[in-house]
């Protein structure tokens, strides 16, 4: 199976509330970085694996720095749920704002758009080759741009933070100083890593139980 029917398959499971709550803490940090880190200025977003837009809808409903949102994902199961979200939404002006669509990132000629910020959130983890698709993520960025990336951190258990059926198709989390040099790699400046929330939970390995103990990270860089 690939990863994209794995995501198709487990779509509705993204609307639980520990997911919710989990895309509101990551949102409430993508918005104290975006408010810290930009003055006086309205900012076009693009969120990466967006999937139901359970970080980034309430990024922009909570900031009013933001003036667009373009959410990013393979998954159309995940897509289908976000576009639902947004036209369940009151605000018909913030409805204009926000817009989802199928892109594969590994075609850099699809993000015709430039951004001032990027956001991505657990996502790449799921990708191997994770410095080339930073390098094609920036392209999307305007000089002086902004990049955020929030995932797992590499501990003795993280390798037990996914089900058993996804264990093997991502990398078990990442060092601070891996996703450091990861956006150093590719130009960024200023960076900086913070934790956001912690994570903790059993999972069943071989009828037994596991603990899995981890934080989660914010990194961010400046390009140029």
């Amino acid at each position: 199976m690939t990863q994209q029917a794995s995501f198709d398959k487990v779509s509705s499971q993204w609307e639980n509330t520990d997911k919710q709550e989990f895309g509101r803490k990551n949102a409430m940090a993508y918005s104290k970085q975006i408010d810290h880190l930009i003055e006086n200025k309205k900012v076009d977003v693009l969120d990466f694996g967006c999937g139901t837009l359970y970080s980034s809808l309430p990024l922009i409903q909570s900031n009013n720095k933001i003036n667009k949102l373009d959410g990013i994902d393979l998954s159309e199961e995940m897509l289908k749920i976000a576009q639902k979200k947004i036209e369940a939404l009151e605000d018909e002006d913030l409805k204009k704002r926000i817009k989802v669509q199928k892109v594969s990132v590994k075609r850099p000629q699809d993000l015709t758009e430039k951004y001032d910020v990027i956001i991505t959130s657990m996502t790449l983890h799921h990708i191997f080759n994770t410095k080339e698709i930073v390098g094609i993520l920036k392209t999307a960025l305007k000089d002086g741009g902004h990049f955020m990336w929030i995932d797992y951190q590499k501990t003795e258990s993280s390798y037990y933070f996914h089900p058993e059926d996804f264990r093997e198709e991502v990398i078990p989390g990442f060092t601070k100083e891996e996703m450091i040099q990861i956006l150093e790699i590719n130009g960024f400046k200023n960076i900086t890593v913070s934790v956001v929330q912690h994570v903790s939970k059993v999972q069943r390995v071989n009828d037994e139980d596991v603990q899995v103990e981890l934080d989660i990270f914010l990194v961010c860089g400046r390009l140029n």
